[in-house]
């Protein structure tokens, strides 16, 4: 699913302009960025929780080369599932 047809599923919900719908997703992604990258985490009940988490250094590995890199310590976005989200996946079917 793309923005758009986010933003027109939660338009059609809520019975408001596909606009208006665009604009508060806007916010919503632009207060989760500044929120996580400020080292703040988010947490949304039955939805889930969105962290900064800090990965360690590590030695990989450039396979054209087969030569060791050093991957240096950097930030990543942690998402964890909540409990009536994990349910839900459980419950798919496989095809």
């Amino acid at each position: 699913m793309t923005k758009k047809e986010l933003a027109t599923e939660v338009a059609t919900r809520l019975g408001i302009e596909p606009q208006h719908a665009e604009k508060v997703l806007e916010v919503y992604f632009s207060v989760t960025k500044k929120t996580v990258s400020s080292g703040e985490a988010i947490f949304i009940r039955g939805w889930g929780t969105l962290s900064p988490v800090l990965r360690k250094k590590k030695v990989g590995r450039d396979i054209k080369k087969n030569e060791a890199v050093e991957v240096p310590a950097r930030y990543a976005v942690q998402f964890r599932a909540g409990h009536d989200f994990k349910k839900r996946m459980k419950a798919l079917k496989v095809a």
